[in-house]
């Protein structure tokens, strides 16, 4: 799949998170945020891109849901005594209003 360019801001926020795909539910957390992707790291995600996923974050005591596509992944850990951590970078598909107030108001902090 062809890499999106970005543009807009990525902001730097450590946020929980879950995605839901095929009736499977991963932990989270963000590790940068924008209006049109996210970069998050998962528990035991498997590798496959190009898979519309659900996404839910907390930020602020708000829940908002979301969806998107993955576009790419790399693994992060795969140690035997560990959980598969893998890094995913997703574009964002349905953004709610508040998500996007709320990445405005990333900005000013």
């Amino acid at each position: 799949m062809e890499r999106i360019p970005r543009s807009e801001t990525r902001y730097e926020k450590n946020l929980t998170a879950s995605i839901k795909y095929e009736d499977k539910v991963f932990s989270c957390i963000t590790k940068n945020i924008s209006k049109s992707g996210i970069y998050l790291e998962a528990i035991g995600f498997d590798l496959k891109t190009e898979r519309d996923i659900s996404i839910s974050i907390v930020g602020d005591d708000t829940l908002f849901e979301l969806k998107g596509e993955v576009i790419w992944s790399r693994m992060i850990s795969a140690e035997p005594s560990l959980s598969k951590i893998v890094g995913l970078g997703i574009n964002l598909t349905e953004v709610p209003p508040e998500y996007l107030n709320y990445i405005d108001y990333l900005k000013y902090e």
